[in-house]
């Protein structure tokens, strides 16, 4: 499979570059994890045996897991929607340098994120949380321990130690983004150069051994990171041959298509097969939504039908506050339990919980996310930017996104 210009992608293009439909698949994912995240403050014996259930425990634990399986599953979309994105971005023909690249990837991602993160521990300060008995597990391991000095090491240096991810639990996705940019651009110099099919071969390869290692050895920071791999690099590859990746499935009879469509669905929603006693299930579910993500991908910038129902006004509007939902959702939901617990019941706060969200993360979008993202641009353009008075990167790239489309 060979990158080709001759053919035009199904999916929309925005000036920068962008595909509109996966901008309406980020904010799916983004909504689903934070229905996810309201539902796990829910009292539940999520890991206790089955025999030890009653029947309606056993449905709530299923309908629990399941729902943690989706909010997983989300993020390895995230994930290879990155590596699409930053794919496209390194495949313009001004390439960007090294050093703009890094600069815009910390704007984009760094700078709201430590805003966030601050404000977070301020709230964790000002409500004085203490554990809710009568609530799951889950939410009581956050904003239950104190600010130390190894904390706000730990966050300001992104550096993702699990007994510190009790902030902003989400942020440790943030951590492994910030990670892949730093040596994406050496990712995807490998995947230009490379056949496709040993690209992906060798980085499922890779994915799947730091997942088994984890399971025999135990958690590690680097393997952690390692075992997303194959999404990165997927969501490379895609972008890199996206031309004739979108024409062989546009050329599949109508039948494959829908084959596909299910298939896509159902390898993205097999994180529930992690929890089978059998380990060879088990390994399924831990690595089937990745290819599903990947696949999602396709099917999404080669279906004009997908297409257009992910441009739609309210899915964009979703797929733009989608970082700033990501974010700050948990740090909403926190502090309402934390301040409104005690004279409020949990299913009137569930109930306000994701629209507070949706508005506060609108606030943040465009307070905060959008102009971080204009700043990197700008010192991108600084960097890469001629002195003779030629366009830097950023109105290069425009003016080349602009000829495609």
């Amino acid at each position: 499979m060979s990158s080709a210009n001759t053919l035009a992608p199904v999916a929309t293009e925005t000036r920068e570059g962008r595909y509109r439909s996966l901008d309406g698949i980020r904010g799916i994912g983004a909504v689903l994890v934070v229905a996810v995240h309201g539902l796990l403050v829910l009292p539940g014996s999520l890991w206790r045996p089955l025999p030890e259930l009653t029947e309606s425990e056993r449905i709530f634990q299923y309908v629990t897991l399941e729902g943690y399986t989706v909010g997983d599953a989300a993020v390895r979309v995230f994930f290879a929607l990155s590596g699409f994105v930053l794919a496209l971005m390194l495949l313009n023909p001004l390439q960007p340098s090294y050093r703009s690249f890094v600069v815009r990837r910390i704007c984009r991602i760094y700078l709201p994120y430590i805003v966030v993160i601050v404000a977070a521990m301020f709230l964790m300060t000002v409500t004085r949380p203490r554990p809710i008995a009568e609530l799951s597990w889950w939410l009581n391991r956050s904003w239950t321990k104190p600010i130390t000095t190894g904390l706000v090491i730990d966050h300001v240096l992104m550096l993702g130690r699990r007994r510190y991810n009790f902030v902003d639990n989400p942020i440790w996705s943030l951590v492994q983004e910030m990670r892949y940019s730093l040596i994406f651009p050496v990712m995807f110099w490998i995947a230009q150069r490379v056949r496709w099919v040993v690209a992906i071969g060798c980085s499922l390869t890779v994915a799947v051994a730091a997942r088994l290692a984890m399971a025999h050895f135990g958690y590690n920071g680097v393997i952690n990171s390692i075992q997303f791999v194959f999404l990165f690099f997927a969501g490379a590859v895609l972008a890199i041959h996206r031309d004739n990746a979108v024409r062989c499935f546009r050329g599949l009879p109508p039948m494959a298509k829908v084959a596909t469509g299910v298939a896509t669905m159902f390898l993205i929603n097999a994180g529930l097969f992690g929890f089978s006693p059998h380990r060879a299930v088990r390994g399924f579910g831990l690595i089937a939504p990745d290819l599903g993500a990947a696949l999602l991908i396709l099917a999404v910038i080669g279906s004009s039908r997908m297409s257009k129902v992910l441009e739609t006004r309210p899915l964009q509007w979703l797929g733009r506050i989608s970082y700033s939902l990501y974010l700050s959702h948990l740090v909403v939901l926190l502090t309402l339990i934390m301040t409104l617990h005690s004279f409020v019941p949990i299913s009137v706060i569930l109930l306000f919980y994701p629209f507070l969200s949706l508005a506060l993360a609108d606030v943040l979008y465009r307070k905060l996310e959008r102009p971080a993202v204009q700043l990197g641009r700008y010192l991108a353009n600084r960097i890469d930017g001629e002195p003779s008075g030629q366009p830097g990167l950023a109105a290069a790239a425009r003016s080349h996104s602009l000829t495609r489309s």
